[in-house]
C-alpha cells in the first residue's frame, strides 16, 4: 500500500477474505481492520488531496524471499568496514565455450576477481562445451548458478547429464534459487565480505529455493 505522495509504504500479507481498510494519513499508509469482504476503504486523513495505490507485487513463479532475507542479514551481519569482494558474472548461451572464464582461471590473481555468478539456462543448465570449465571456476573461487530467465526456481533432482543440475551441484557449484544473475551477485559480495566459507555461502543461498 502506497501513495503517489512522499511517504511511508506498508507490505501485507493477503492470502484471501476481506482487505484490510487503508488508512492515508500525511506521513504515508497504514492499514486497519478489514471491512466487509469483496470492498476496499480507504479513509483519508492526510489533510488534503491524495492518490492512494494497493499494488500486487507477486510475480507468478517468484514467490516471496522475506524470510530468507531476513535470515541472510542475520548470517551477514554488520559488513559497513568489510573491504570490498569482487564478483564475476557470465552469462550462459547454447553455444558459449566458456572462453571468459578460461581467461580469469588462467590469471594467478583471477583478475581481482573473489567469487563468480553465472546465469545459467532453464531450470539450472550450463551448455556442455562449458561445463567443465565451469567446474573448474566452482573449485577455484565461490560459484554460484541463477537462473538466466530472471524468475521462477532452478531445477535440483531432475536432470542427470554432465551439464545438468545435478552434476552441477555435485560439483560444488551454489545453488542461487530464484535470485536473479544480478541480485545473486549482490548476495555472494555480501558473503564474501563477511569471510564466509563456501560451505556457509550456500546456506546463505539455500532459502531462496
Amino acid at each position: 500500500l502506497r501513495t503517489l505522495h512522499p511517504g511511508a509504504a506498508t507490505d501485507i500479507d493477503h492470502a484471501g477474505g476481506a482487505f484490510p481498510r487503508v488508512r492515508v494519513t500525511a506521513g504515508g499508509v497504514e492499514a486497519l481492520p478489514a471491512g466487509a469482504a469483496g470492498t476496499i476503504e480507504f479513509v483519508n486523513d492526510a489533510g488534503f488531496e491524495v492518490a492512494a495505490l494497493v499494488e500486487d507485487r507477486i510475480v507468478p513463479m517468484s514467490l516471496p524471499v522475506r524470510d530468507a532475507i531476513a535470515g541472510a542479514r542475520a548470517k551477514l551481519g554488520d559488513l559497513s568496514k568489510a573491504s570490498a569482494r569482487p564478483v564475476a558474472m557470465f552469462w550462459m548461451g547454447l553455444d558459449e565455450g566458456g572462453g571468459l572464464i578460461e581467461a580469469l582461471l588462467a590469471d594467478p590473481g583471477h583478475l581481482g576477481y573473489r567469487g563468480a555468478v553465472i546465469g545459467a539456462m532453464g531450470g539450472g543448465h550450463t551448455p556442455e562445451r562449458a561445463t567443465e570449465t565451469v567446474y573448474r571456476l566452482a573449485r577455484t573461487i565461490p560459484t554460484v548458478i541463477a537462473p538466466r530467465a530472471g524468475g521462477g526456481p532452478l531445477l535440483r533432482q531432475t536432470y542427470g547429464g554432465p551439464s545438468s543440475e545435478i552434476a552441477l551441484r555435485k560439483a560444488g557449484v551454489i545453488w542461487g534459487g530464484r535470485l536473479h544473475p544480478v541480485k545473486a551477485r549482490v548476495l555472494l559480495e555480501c558473503c564474501l565480505r563477511a569471510s564466509m566459507s563456501p560451505e556457509t555461502i550456500a546456506e546463505v543461498f539455500d532459502p531462496f529455493g
